[in-house]
């Protein structure tokens, strides 16, 4: 009997992964009607030779400090006329870029198969992502936090922009990796094997861009919140994810990587001053949308919460837009830190410890992605990895309702609000993002018009 019920379970799983990952893909499905625009627009005519040779290593190498090609793209019309002559924007992204090269070069040009490409990456993301969920939180919280992650806003982005489909292939890799680490950490014993594949991953997850750091920072708050052991058995099981990430710090220093007179671009490692200066707005704002879904980008507020008792606070957007960025950081972030400080007492009782510790460690590690995040104005696109906070916060609450009704130990109140909250997170991560998601899609198609009619005039 035991074992039937267990079969039962894991089909029931199974049938909910499929629906799940089908209505993911069904969400963003319009993006394979996109089309090129921005970065795309440029890597093909790299991969051309319109600009010059370029490696198919080097695609996002857009700018390296050299006077004669900026004035060459200023008269071209490719880069404003404003750039200043040692502009620079360089990302580090070998894997990615041989993807995309290999779109562009093998593929049919014209046709949707580069995002048949993505996709595919789509479903291994999310599979990478129910793994390491199981794996570290256990399958009730998994089975909530799959979906929340699955019909989630910058989903849109990693699959109708294909230069952005790095964020997707570096969290992969991140995430196997992740899951390595934990398995590897949790038999207690040192398999050597297990310690190479947990290196060669975390290398792929870097090679294919510097949102490898958000899973980083997942794997320092594992270590700091989940591990059970002394301090010098946690800094010798971070060896393999150190080693990768200093490798990618010496290879991105060596190669001139970086960004330079990218108007709102900051680089953390060669202007740490100013990026200091936009850490914490910026991290209060994307920390609103990781965790509540309040827009990160301080001009969506309007559209979307304009006709609540909020409407006073959007008046003047246009005459101060710092000015409102900062007011729109203290407010979310003072209601994100309330808000979710109260859910947590809330759900706490309810997870097993090691839930409790497994959960805060997949939350904290998500906040601590947007620090890298930072070095770029609040935008949904490059919140892939850092989602996975929200949808571990929903899930915990979820789970604890479940829990508090069926076991009825709680007060009427304390119930009513943990299902209360669980349903308004399930709204803004779930049924919200379906319809976000599809109006991202639709801003990129008015911005690949505007793109391509630059491109094709110049």
């Amino acid at each position: 009997m035991i074992a039937r019920a267990r079969r039962r379970v894991r089909r029931l799983e199974w049938l909910v992964g499929l629906a799940t990952v089908t209505i993911a893909v069904a969400v963003v499905l319009p993006g394979v009607r996109v089309g090129l625009l921005a970065d795309d627009l440029f890597q093909l005519a790299y991969v051309d030779g319109l600009y010059g040779p370029k490696s198919p290593l080097g695609l996002y190498f857009f700018g390296f400090e050299d006077a004669e090609a900026t004035a060459a793209h200023t008269a071209r019309g490719s880069l404003p006329w404003w750039t200043v002559p040692e502009f620079r924007f360089a990302h580090l992204r070998p894997l990615a870029s041989v993807l995309v090269w290999f779109d562009l070069r093998v593929l049919p040009r014209d046709t949707v198969w580069p995002y048949v490409h993505s996709l595919a990456w789509l479903v291994l993301l999310l599979a990478a992502v129910a793994y390491a969920l199981v794996t570290i939180v256990g399958r009730r919280v998994a089975l909530f936090a799959l979906p929340a992650f699955a019909i989630d806003e910058p989903l849109a982005w990693t699959v109708g922009w294909l230069a952005n489909r790095c964020a997707m292939v570096s969290a992969v890799f991140g995430l196997f990796a992740l899951v390595v680490h934990v398995r590897r950490r949790r038999a207690r014993r040192g398999d050597r094997r297990a310690f190479v594949l947990e290196l060669v991953l975390w290398a792929l997850a870097f090679a294919a861009g510097e949102y490898a750091t958000g899973v980083l920072a997942m794997v320092v708050m594992w270590e700091l919140l989940a591990a059970r052991d002394g301090l010098r058995a946690r800094l010798v099981a971070l060896v393999p994810v150190t080693v990768a990430t200093l490798g990618f710090v010496v290879a991105y220093l060596v190669l001139g990587c970086g960004v330079y007179g990218a108007t709102t671009y900051v680089d953390p490692l060669l202007d740490p001053g100013v990026f200091v200066h936009e850490i914490a707005h910026r991290i209060a704002r994307t920390a609103g949308e990781v965790l509540l879904g309040v827009p990160s980008e301080t001009e969506r507020l309007p559209a979307r919460y304009g006709w609540t008792v909020l409407e006073p606070l959007f008046r003047g957007l246009d005459r101060d837009a710092v000015g409102w960025a900062l007011r729109h950081a203290w407010l979310v972030g003072t209601m994100t830190a309330l808000v979710c400080a109260g859910l947590w007492r809330l759900a706490r009782t309810h997870l097993r410890a090691g839930e409790r510790r497994a959960a805060a460690a997949l939350v904290w590690g998500g906040l601590a992605a947007l620090l890298p995040i930072a070095a770029i104005p609040p935008a949904t696109r490059s919140l892939l990895v850092p989602s996975l906070a929200g949808a571990v916060l929903f899930a915990v609450v979820a789970s604890a309702a479940l829990r508090a009704w069926r076991g009825r130990r709680d007060s009427f109140a304390r119930r009513v609000a943990l299902l209360t909250a669980s349903i308004v997170l399930g709204w803004q991560h779930v049924a919200g993002d379906a319809v976000y998601a599809r109006e991202q899609l639709d801003v990129m198609a008015q911005a690949q018009d505007a793109h391509r009619s630059l491109f094709e005039t110049e």
